[in-house]
């Protein structure tokens, strides 16, 4: 699935089925697509769902997209501003609380979100709880492991 044409396969169905191309330009047939559950208009199939790559290449997005241009010039610009990891592996800290560190997060973010807790209240609990969850003890072993990489 991550091959291009595995991708392609994801993104555009088969060839001859799904689309057809006429030179550059990709013809869907939207009948066929439908059969197979690929959204309408080019849109990808649902297994397609985060296998794209980083940086976005240009048939990322369907050309029937009526705002493609504006979305693929957002896209270089986030790809310009990336910047390699500062640490490259989990640590001992990470795999033993970041998962009840992350579920403190997604709760008091959807909470925030839904409005069931202001975002000025949302974030002072969100920082105390993450931290009491093993929060601490990830911040302190990867400045640890930060600092030594220096």
């Amino acid at each position: 699935m991550i091959s291009e044409e595995g991708n392609n396969l994801l993104r555009l169905g088969i060839e001859g089925i799904h689309y057809t191309m006429d030179g550059d330009k990709i013809i869907y047939n939207e009948e066929e697509r439908a059969k197979d559950a690929f959204a309408e208009n080019g849109w990808a199939h649902p297994l397609a769902w985060g296998s794209f790559f980083w940086p976005l290449e240009s048939n990322y997005l369907p050309e029937t997209e009526p705002n493609r241009d504006r979305a693929l010039e957002t896209a270089e610009l986030a790809g310009k501003a990336q910047r390699p990891n500062l640490i490259k592996n989990k640590f001992d800290a990470e795999v033993e609380y970041g998962s009840a560190c992350g579920d403190v997060f997604n709760q008091y973010f959807i909470d925030m979100l839904q409005g069931k807790i202001s975002i000025e209240d949302g974030i002072k609990e969100l920082s105390e709880k993450w931290r009491s969850a093993g929060g601490d003890k990830i911040l302190e072993e990867a400045n640890a492991i930060y600092s030594a990489g220096k």
